[in-house]
């Protein structure tokens, strides 16, 4: 890839970093990809350059198949883009999927071959802090009146209630890995899903290592 690993990030990306994972599905040898496409349609033999569309598309698609698991709606190529969630220059997040309280992140300079995606979380800290604030605003007199700390009282809250989301968070992720984890035999997982560990580097990794790295 021309400008190296893509990047998930998250609304919060100075305290919550996800972790990005790959889906490397098995490289098409072109001509038997022909041949076989020809075999399966009347004969009909497609261009090199519609051959690469073609295994392209069904990359992707098979990619999405992963996450219609109980619990994710699945948006597809279409679903929500967010700049903010993804590390890349003039790129986005596409959020794929989304749960309860977490949205599948693909970033969108992700290719067909090297497709990444993470979990990440729907609302972000500041969210907490608004709210907090909103629901306790008119205490703010009540508080300068006694030469007590407001906005420290409001950061306590947000926090306070923000743990208490993440939580939930990681036992939505926990279970929705589990259930992609259990679509693949344990060394087909291992050909086909790695972790981002650099810039250019990725590795291998276990159904076991999956669910526990993709925790918040």
């Amino acid at each position: 890839m021309g400008a190296g690993n893509p990047l998930v990030r998250s609304y919060d990306g100075d305290c919550i970093n996800p972790v990005t994972f790959f889906y490397n599905p098995k490289l098409w040898d072109v001509d038997e990809f022909i041949a076989e496409y020809a075999a399966n349609n009347d004969g009909t033999e497609l261009s090199i350059q519609d051959a690469y569309e073609e295994m392209s598309d069904q990359d992707y698609e098979s990619f999405l198949e992963l996450f219609h698991v109980e619990g994710l709606s699945v948006h597809g190529w279409d679903g929500e883009r967010d700049a903010e969630l993804s590390a890349e220059f003039r790129g986005d997040g596409i959020i794929i999927a989304s749960g309860e309280k977490v949205n599948v992140v693909v970033p969108s300079g992700s290719e067909h071959h090297h497709i990444g995606f993470g979990f990440v979380p729907n609302r972000s800290y500041n969210s907490f802090w608004e709210e907090a604030w909103d629901d306790n605003i008119e205490k703010q007199a009540w508080y300068g009146r006694y030469s007590y700390d407001f906005d420290a009282r409001i950061k306590c809250i947000a926090n306070n209630k923000h743990h208490h989301y993440i939580r939930q968070c990681n036992g939505e992720i926990r279970r929705i890995a589990a259930l992609i984890a259990k679509e693949f035999g344990n060394d087909y997982f291992k050909d086909t899903i790695r972790v981002r560990n650099g810039a250019w580097t990725s590795s291998t990794i276990n159904k076991t290592e999956f669910k526990s790295l993709a925790l918040i």
